[in-house]
């Protein structure tokens, strides 16, 4: 995770501890105190019912937990989450994930335009929050923010070292994505590539394929035992396809204002399909066929690709909203 906060000179620099660096940001130079170790002096009130605003605040109260051991009181400093669309900070504003934040002595401010807004409000006050010696400060300041584009994300390729990750794994990188306020993560689920290690074809495959159950993708781990002296070699499947918790990692995304863009290497990059399905690989003049590609021409690869889309589809994404 990016740093929570910076402190040079033992003051709180503020523009260095937000990211993206908002729109609007009015650093009051003050701070106050809302606790101290092991005790919470501040309450924090959910006025929204949205799913986004109530993992926003849940990611909060851990934030101060895990700083401080501080949990929220029924009294004390309050901090406030409410949505409010027709809030006058928003006026002339069309994103739906703009947010406020207003610290102030007589309490807290987090509103967005919409929950996504509530729930990137959360994210930034987790940067306001911070402790010095035994005590828990929250950090004076007016904030607003809101994106530049619709679309902010980035891509977790299909290939050595992806194949890898646990469930954890992507959890964490989701929870990364979230606090850098992106909101779209490309998620890899099949790739090939040309010999690239061990004198082996490189082929991924991260979910399987219930109507293609033969369509896997087994690697070879290898280590050296000191203690054995002696090489082992496993055959392993990526946790992903092995556990199948693709479908996992879609809800957990959509409870992060993420959203699941998954790639599917089809007409280039793609060996181990004809490999294994030699009926829509082309066919040479000499009646020979190629393994290593699609049959353009031929229905049945559209068949086999769009049965595969669908079931992708169906399974992992529609049931999370995607």
């Amino acid at each position: 995770m990016p740093d929570q906060y910076v402190l040079e000179e033992n003051m709180y620099v503020l523009e260095k501890s937000i990211i993206p660096m908002p729109r609007k940001l009015e650093d009051k130079k003050e701070r106050i105190r809302i606790g101290a170790f092991a005790s919470g002096e501040f309450a924090v009130v959910n006025e929204s019912t949205e799913m986004l605003s109530a993992e926003g605040v849940s990611l909060l109260i851990k934030d101060i937990n895990e700083k401080a051991c501080a949990t929220p009181t029924e009294g004390g400093y309050k901090i406030t989450v409410k949505v409010d669309e027709n809030a006058t900070a928003f006026e002339g504003i069309d994103s739906d994930e703009a947010y406020y934040i207003d610290v102030t002595d007589e309490g807290a401010i987090l509103c967005g335009k919409t929950d996504k807004g509530a729930f990137y409000a959360c994210i930034t006050a987790k940067r306001l929050i911070y402790t010095e010696g035994d005590s828990l400060y929250i950090h004076k300041a007016y904030i607003l923010d809101y994106p530049g584009y619709e679309n902010r994300g980035l891509t977790i390729e299909t290939r050595c070292g992806s194949d890898l990750m646990t469930l954890q794994d992507w959890l964490d990188a989701i929870d990364y994505v979230a606090d850098i306020k992106c909101n779209l993560l490309g998620v890899g689920l099949y790739n090939c590539w040309g010999v690239q290690y061990d004198g082996m074809v490189s082929e991924y495959l991260y979910v399987p394929i219930k109507k293609y159950p033969f369509l896997k993708t087994p690697k070879i781990s290898k280590f050296y035992s000191v203690k054995e002296k002696k090489w082992h070699y496993d055959t392993v499947l990526p946790p992903m396809f092995e556990e199948d918790f693709f479908g996992e990692v879609c809800a957990y995304a959509k409870k992060r204002n993420v959203k699941i863009r998954p790639r599917f290497a089809s007409q280039s990059h793609n060996t181990l399909i004809p490999r294994l399905m030699p009926e829509i690989a082309p066919i040479r003049a000499d009646g020979t066929r190629v393994g290593d590609c699609f049959c353009t021409s031929n229905p049945k690869t559209y068949e086999v690709l769009f049965n595969i889309y669908d079931e992708i589809i169906d399974r992992y994404l529609a049931p999370n909203g995607f």
